[in-house]
């Protein structure tokens, strides 16, 4: 009889949101070897076209309804953009625990309601939750004391210990409060899967009595996103840089110092293309002056982008400092794609993957200018490490060990 598994994630294609794609390519190799698959997921605000097709590999999409205000998930210019998003703050704050930047914070009764739905209907026995938003794990451990399921809690983000999701700016209490949450999981969980070694080592040092149940189930590459072909990089050509993905809230100054960069680089040969569906920095003036230099678009299909990515000399990875620590599935697929990383950011988990497995450099955001423009002038050669090998990071292999830790004892 096939495996029958509900995947439970706040964010899946075709929203474009971070985090979701990890799940539905998992959903796909899942999918691919013998299992019925159940999503559960919150309802995007409009379909994309072009991207139905991350559906394909399920069985029945069950959808919840968004009840965290949508307004926190904006970046507020205006005064009046600025008092909506301070009364939406506080109205959260009232009447939440914990994390109040937590998106899941209402989710609840819904949360269970649908999960247990799905459950019952379906006959399903294994629960695959992922977080951020991590208060969905909590439901989880509360959906497996109403059901016989075996709960696989996948944490791919740093929770308490991390600076990312405002949980630097929490009280106390309420890091308390996250603290019982994060404890549960870890407790009442069978299976706990983090995408990095970091994460693994410290949960496994802060719950050595949990550590046998925490396991590395790595970011991973689809070799359907890849085109055959190689890359198109010729000498004499301008220098290319690209981007492609969401752009994270929080770098003002970053885009700041890019700009400047691009203004006065009138003698330096070089292209920036960034593909994304919301690009809030810089304002029309700003774009229009440099438009030789920074070309910013609409967010293209997976092969696509890894298609410009191969030919580009070096990929622009621009993270602030709350997610210095987030490794994404997207570093697999640019290392399989050969291409330089140019990672601008604090320095934390990425910085040191980058620079220590030799796949780009790292510049810190104060010097972004000036660093940069060595890069782009030719003062400065990056180059990649041919030798590290993503054999092993393909979702179709990532994916037998998710198969194995499905198991039962």
């Amino acid at each position: 009889m096939k495996d029958r598994i509900l995947i439970i994630s706040y964010v899946y294609p075709p929203s474009t949101g971070i985090g979701g794609r990890r799940w539905s390519k998992f959903a796909k190799y899942l999918n691919k070897s013998g299992s019925d698959i159940y999503l559960l997921t919150l309802k995007p605000d409009r379909e994309a076209v072009n991207r139905l097709n991350e559906y394909d590999s399920i069985k029945s999409v069950s959808h919840l309804k968004n009840v965290y205000p949508k307004v926190l998930g904006t970046q507020p210019n205006s005064v009046f953009e600025k008092v909506k998003y301070k009364i939406a703050l506080l109205f959260v704050q009232v009447f939440s625990k914990g994390n109040y930047y937590d998106r899941s914070v209402f989710f609840k009764n819904q949360f269970l309601n649908e999960a247990t739905n799905l459950i019952e209907k379906h006959n399903i026995e294994k629960v695959i939750i992922t977080g951020a938003p991590f208060r969905m794990l909590y439901y989880g451990v509360l959906l497996k004391k109403k059901h016989n399921i075996r709960l696989l809690s996948d944490i791919r983000d740093p929770w308490t210990w991390g600076a990312g999701y405002g949980m630097k700016l929490l009280s106390k209490r309420r890091k308390e409060k996250e603290l019982f949450y994060e404890k549960q999981v870890l407790i009442d969980s069978d299976v706990v899967t983090v995408p990095v070694a970091p994460m693994l080592g410290h949960l496994q040092n802060v719950y050595s009595k949990q550590a046998s149940k925490i396991k590395l189930l790595s970011h991973a590459y689809d070799l359907d996103d890849f085109e055959i072909g190689n890359a198109t990089r010729k000498l004499g050509d301008s220098y290319r840089l690209v981007y492609g993905g969401t752009t994270y809230r929080n770098l003002e100054e970053e885009y700041d110092a890019l700009y400047e960069l691009c203004k006065s680089s009138d003698n330096v040969d070089f292209n920036i293309q960034i593909h994304t569906n919301k690009f809030q920095y810089l304002n029309n003036d700003k774009k229009g002056e440099i438009k030789s230099k920074l070309e910013i678009s609409p967010y293209i299909t997976p092969s696509e982008i890894n298609t410009k990515i191969k030919n580009a000399d070096a990929y622009l990875l621009i993270f602030p400092d709350e997610v210095k620590d987030f490794i994404t599935t997207k570093f697999y697929e640019i290392i399989y794609c050969q291409t330089p990383i140019i990672f601008v950011g604090a320095k934390g988990v990425v910085s040191e993957f980058i620079v220590e497995n030799g796949l780009g450099v790292h510049i810190s955001p104060c010097n972004l200018k000036e660093e940069l423009n060595e890069i782009l002038s030719g003062h400065k050669s990056i180059s990649f490490n041919k030798n590290f090998s993503v054999e092993d990071y393909s979702f179709e292999k990532v994916t037998d060990i998710l198969v194995s830790l499905l198991e039962k004892e």
